[in-house]
């Protein structure tokens, strides 16, 4: 078992306008915050706890649902202090994974991580010429030496190479750091002269090869974990153009699989029952979403209440749990809906927006998540932004 930190305090300049008012890891790769697939990949690997180091917009963090621990000196520091933010989870418990947030992986990249041994684990993809060469057509002048010992350890890291047989793999800003060497790891960082140079730069602003290179300087058996392609690096709106295009080529696999956008007919499911019932004479919402998953077409009636309830948003910023058919008004012992009900339903508009192609359904949804429906506030938010996010096809 691992814990994981994800570094998301950047504001990603390149990435503007996108980063305008959320940080880096909050910019959608088709159709998903990078930190959302990064967080799903994480969690599907069987990481127990999953921390997130914030900064710029820290508030837009909150939808993910993990921890968020606060580098308040985000705009004037680098990785390295950002990790050490969150210092508190080098407790020798587990060991804990940390990556940067601007990076996408399959599960076999983590799971490479996971199977290396080491006093540190490094991820590094031998096939990196594939996608620098799908980034930019200089790629030469971006990357930087990894360079093995003969045992296989990892021998320098972070230079500018001079030449390519210099750089035998690229690092993709995946580390594992192992519970047993969480105490002396602390000690060197602290131990570290707070005045000396690293590679050029401050301590403060110390870049994490920079400290990895310490780390190997000092004796310490640094290993790489070594992957053939499976992840993306998204730093420019360059980047952010060429994925997408590749995407609808259907090329992007060949370099890394990105899991399809939430399906609204797979959120309904994990939010309410399908055996979900209404009282003779009413209509309840969460039976009305259920239905939605077996809908082909939207028929009048289901039409008729998707526009009734979306009034009922729209005019009280509430939604209970169930209404009375003939005049729409709150069924006697009805209470608030749950925020999983109240997802579910938003859910279903989507389903519909996808039979008729209705722009109404969609702007029901919109408007709920910000802030239309504030009794109950939906659960997960995130993915239903996300699927509308598909929809507007805003990441194109």
């Amino acid at each position: 078992m691992a814990r994981a930190v994800i570094l998301a305090a950047g504001f990603g300049s390149r990435l503007m306008p996108l980063t305008g008012d959320r940080p880096k890891g909050m910019v959608a790769l088709a159709g998903m915050p990078l930190l959302a697939r990064q967080i799903e990949v994480l969690r599907a690997g069987g990481a127990s706890d999953i921390n997130l180091v914030g900064g710029y917009h820290m508030e837009c963090l909150a939808p993910l649902g993990c921890p968020v621990i606060a580098n308040p000196a985000y705009d004037t520091t680098n990785m390295v202090e950002s990790l050490m933010c969150a210092r508190a989870l080098f407790d020798g418990r587990d060991d804990l994974l940390m990556c940067y947030g601007d990076i996408v992986f399959e599960p076999r990249v983590l799971l490479a991580v996971l199977q290396g041994t080491g006093d540190v684990i490094v991820a590094a993809d031998r096939q990196w010429r594939t996608l620098w060469s799908a980034r930019m057509e200089d790629y030469a002048s971006d990357v930087e030496t990894f360079r093995l010992r003969d045992d296989g350890a990892l021998a320098e890291i972070g230079k500018r190479p001079r030449s390519l047989d210099e750089v035998q793999a690229q690092y993709i800003g995946l580390v594992c750091f192992p519970a047993l060497q969480h105490a002396r790891l602390l000690a060197f960082y602290d131990g570290l002269d707070r005045n000396a140079q690293y590679d050029g730069q401050p301590f403060a602003k110390m870049y994490m090869t920079s400290f990895i290179q310490q780390l190997i300087d000092a004796g310490w058996n640094v290993r790489p974990a070594l992957i053939d392609n499976g992840w993306l690096e998204v730093d420019t709106l360059d980047d952010l153009r060429r994925y997408h295009a590749m995407a609808r080529q259907g090329t992007l696999d060949a370099i890394c699989h990105l899991a399809p956008a939430p399906d609204p007919s797979a959120l309904i499911g994990e939010l309410v029952p399908a055996d979900a019932r209404a009282n003779a004479g009413e209509c309840d919402v969460a039976e009305l979403a259920s239905r939605a998953r077996a809908w082909t077409t939207l028929a009048p009636a289901d039409q008729q209440l998707l526009d009734r309830l979306a009034r009922k948003i729209e005019i009280t910023g509430t939604l209970k749990r169930s209404y009375t058919l003939s005049d729409m008004k709150p069924a006697a012992s009805s209470e608030n809906a749950t925020p999983a009900q109240a997802s579910a339903l938003l859910a279903a508009y989507l389903i519909g927006y996808d039979l008729d192609g209705d722009a109404r359904h969609l702007n029901t949804v919109l408007k709920a998540l910000d802030g239309g429906l504030h009794t109950p506030r939906p659960a997960l938010s995130l993915a239903l932004d996300h699927a509308c996010a598909t929809r507007l096809r805003e990441w194109e």
